[in-house]
């Protein structure tokens, strides 16, 4: 199995990376800030799709 290709730049914030960030970790309430940092717009997803889509071969 061919590893997968790394892409340089993730257009939408990575969870792992949100957890750790420091305005999630001194927020009041840090299930409403993460909430909000993980809100997409169709742009973002339409990025997403074009810098993942060569990950699986037809």
């Amino acid at each position: 199995m061919a590893e997968e290709p790394q892409t340089p730049d993730v257009p939408v914030p990575l969870l792992d990376d949100l957890m750790i960030h420091p305005d999630y970790l001194g927020a009041k309430d840090p299930r409403s800030w993460l909430r909000r940092q993980l809100l997409v717009s169709h742009e973002k997803v339409n990025q997403t799709a074009a810098a993942t889509i060569e990950q699986y071969p037809d």
